[in-house]
């Protein structure tokens, strides 16, 4: 088995469809995506990878297992699941039942999903035993990655110019690759002006915040304000909310937003720099549709001169 873990765009799908590419002559591919609103129906996603009636999960990953051993008399396997993060309970057991069962199978179990979405329910176990699992963690793209990317797809950046992109978006993988495609040289070689927010991830960002509950649009809406890292307190405080515990709780749900609860002060903020309707160099982005602007500029006019780490600011 292979788990692949990363935040939202940090290149995932990208990786496996390569890997599925280079795979032997013969291989057969089986595919499951889970979606994050058929979560609460039973077996969404185990049903994608073959006939399952049992209504037990232990069962029903027997089921699964017998599927993928009548495919295995036929030529060696690969089983892909992607999103496991958003995958339903059941199936989530059924896979993981199969999974462990696998053993001089010719059955490559391929995995996705986002940091400790597993916890809890046997999947960490499962993905951390180094004897049956290759566990691959994807993080930011380095200065030297960002100039291979952009060289592949067809962009040679000198040196500084991949430091100042890199810079820019974090390293963040589907960050990098949007701009790559939106932007023109000129602009990525430093010679026109600064350096966009992708308007394909702020469109993606704004729709699909504004399909959230008003606290949670407002609680994006501070985050987006603040732009950085903050404690959630502070950014309830900007937001005029009461609950940011279930607001936050939304935003974690669409993967564009994380949660540090193990840092001090709890930080909250956009998992990469494409924040709601702005350019991430802009110290103010606009907030999404259905916020307050008026009154969160407001709240942060009087906050500003001290930042959340309790600094003060000094002017320039």
């Amino acid at each position: 088995m292979a788990w692949v873990e990363g935040e939202a765009g940090a290149g995932k799908t990208t990786l496996v469809r390569q890997l599925l590419a280079r795979l032997p002559a013969g291989f057969a591919v089986v595919r499951a995506e889970a979606d994050e609103l058929a979560s609460d129906i039973p077996y969404a996603v185990a049903a994608q990878l073959g006939p399952v009636r049992a209504a037990e999960p232990f069962r029903a990953g027997l089921e699964l297992l017998n599927a993928f051993s009548r495919r295995q008399k036929r030529g060696p396997v690969a089983v892909l699941v992607e999103d496991l993060h958003w995958a339903d309970l059941a199936s989530r057991q059924a896979l993981l039942a199969a999974g462990r069962r696998l053993g001089d199978d010719r059955v490559l179990l391929l995995v996705t999903s986002r940091p400790a979405a597993q916890a809890g329910d046997g999947w960490e176990r499962f993905a951390g035993d180094q004897e049956r699992c290759l566990r691959i963690t994807l993080g930011a793209l380095s200065a030297q990655e960002v100039a291979s990317l952009a060289l592949g797809l067809g962009v040679r950046l000198a040196r500084g110019d991949a430091e100042r992109l890199h810079a820019h978006t974090g390293g963040h993988a589907l960050h990098v690759r949007a701009l790559l495609r939106e932007v023109d040289r000129a602009r990525l070689t430093g010679l026109d002006g600064g350096l966009p927010a992708p308007r394909s991830l702020a469109s993606m960002t704004v729709a699909r915040i504004a399909e959230e509950p008003a606290p949670a649009r407002d609680l994006a809406a501070a985050l987006a304000v603040l732009n950085q890292q903050v404690p959630l307190a502070v950014a309830a405080r900007v937001a005029g909310i009461s609950q940011p515990a279930a607001a936050l709780e939304r935003l974690l749900a669409t993967g564009l937003v994380t949660w540090r609860p193990s840092h001090a002060g709890t930080p909250a903020g956009f998992a990469h720099p494409a924040v709601p309707g702005g350019d991430v160099r802009r110290p103010v982005a606009d907030p999404p549709p259905g916020a307050a602007p008026g009154r969160l500029r407001a709240d942060l006019g009087h906050r500003r001169t001290d930042p959340p780490d309790g600094r003060r600011r000094r002017d320039r």
